[in-house]
């Protein structure tokens, strides 16, 4: 933690008017949720005007936290995920040993009942391919 805290120091002193914060190089999700929610409250700490955290998520590091895990998070001040779709086709999934387009389209809804925000996108893909239509089988407005 000294080194992300070192760091976050540097730049809130850099940029002291700072309002939003994007956790970027990787899935945050990645790390454990402990050491997650003590870098957001350092952020909010050390950035007075911050209105807003967010991070990249990947389904499969969503999948892995709980829903008290996301509780927790949405509490502490992360407020938007941005989900990468990388892939819609079910077969490649299976042979990533992913889940399946369908079971993933549902629990990648589990964000909003924890009042945090996030956008669907994908990198690659065709409107008509199998990307987009898992995409699709998420309700717009989540």
């Amino acid at each position: 933690m000294g080194r992300i805290k070192a760091e976050v120091d540097f730049a809130s002193n850099v940029y002291p008017e700072t309002q939003r914060i994007f956790l970027a190089d990787g899935d945050a999700l990645n790390l454990p949720t402990d050491k997650l929610t003590k870098i957001i409250e350092y952020l909010y700490l050390k950035f007075v005007r911050l209105e807003r955290v967010a991070s990249y998520a990947m389904p499969k590091n969503l999948l892995q936290k709980s829903d008290k895990d996301l509780d927790r998070l949405r509490y502490v001040g992360l407020t938007m995920f941005y989900l990468g779709i990388e892939t819609g086709s079910d077969l490649l999934l299976k042979s990533q040993k992913a889940r399946q387009g369908e079971e993933l389209s549902k629990h990648v809804k589990r964000p909003k009942s924890t009042n945090i925000s996030y956008l669907v996108w994908s990198p690659g893909g065709s409107a008509e391919g199998p990307t987009q239509r898992n995409i699709l089988r998420i309700p717009p407005g989540l």
